[in-house]
């Protein structure tokens, strides 16, 4: 491993235990469990990590978590730091820095992060065709994308003055009437609207990548977890996670081509021994 994926591989160990401790239900997804089954741990060249929590757990989790994790490691969420784009959360390690070039002007926790999703009903018929799910969870984050350019406010570039300051001109409403914090209220809410439970398939809405058919899952899939080494920790996947990777990546032991042997996180700057508070200045 290299230092980034230790740094990482230490959260998702914290992460873990605390749900071992609470009795919280979670499991790998995405890359992250595309690794632990193919390379018993991280892909090679990939950069983050993934978990996905049933809704249930997931909100139990967020509001442990928000009172536990407020020290050097820190639960991030639009609730506990208010300039933080998504309505899924991650956990930080505020001593490290790690700055995603999209949100580098965003007046946010920088540090080292894994990405917890939270994974809700899409459909309770097991008969709907895949496109409608897939059309119905873009139109759930319609409120999301109309409220994603506030998280750009930032204090003007000297380089892009004029740029900047009629962006900040047009997001004012947004500030003054808190449609940010509102817009993704409303998308949660929309998130939630059919519980597990109930549904037969389920989906991250949080990634986008529904074209391709990645992240929308038969809910039976979610019934049962096993134990499986990722590195030198055990976690829990899928038991049918055969199923769950080719749904998601078709031949997912076939290697793909060295161009695409490459991370997808592009940072303007990480420093694993400084926070990202001295970083920045």
């Amino acid at each position: 491993m290299n230092e980034l994926q230790q740094k990482e591989l230490d959260l998702l160990k914290e992460f873990t235990e605390f749900c071992k401790l609470h009795n919280l239900t979670y499991f790998l997804i995405g890359g992250t469990l595309l690794g632990a089954i193919r390379h018993s741990g991280f892909i090679p060249w990939d950069d983050d990590i993934d978990v996905g929590m049933p809704r249930p757990d997931y909100d139990m989790f967020c509001e442990l978590a928000e009172k536990h994790f407020i020290g050097d490691t820190f639960f991030q969420s639009y609730r506990s730091d208010k300039h933080y784009p998504y309505v899924f959360s991650k956990l930080r390690n505020s001593n490290t820095t790690f700055i995603e070039k999209i949100y580098k002007h965003v007046p946010m926790n920088h540090g080292v992060y894994i990405d917890i999703f939270p994974i809700d009903g899409i459909s309770k018929n097991a008969n709907e065709k895949k496109k409608k799910m897939d059309r119905r969870v873009m139109i759930k984050a319609i409120p999301f994308f109309i409220s994603w350019p506030v998280n750009l406010m930032r204090k003007p570039r000297l380089k892009f003055f004029l740029t900047d300051i009629l962006i900040d001109i047009l997001l004012c409403p947004f500030l003054l009437f808190n449609i940010n914090n509102w817009s993704k209220r409303l998308y949660e809410k929309s998130m939630k609207k059919i519980k597990i439970s109930e549904s037969t398939y389920v989906a991250n809405m949080q990634c986008g990548d529904y074209r391709n058919k990645k992240n929308i899952y038969p809910t039976y899939l979610l019934d049962e977890y096993v134990d499986w080494q990722f590195e030198d920790l055990i976690c829990k996947v899928p038991k049918n996670y055969d199923e769950f990777l080719t749904l998601s990546y078709g031949d997912y032991m076939k290697l793909p081509p060295l161009s695409e042997q490459v991370g997808h996180h592009y940072n303007s700057g990480y420093d694993m021994h400084k926070s990202y508070r001295d970083y920045k200045k």
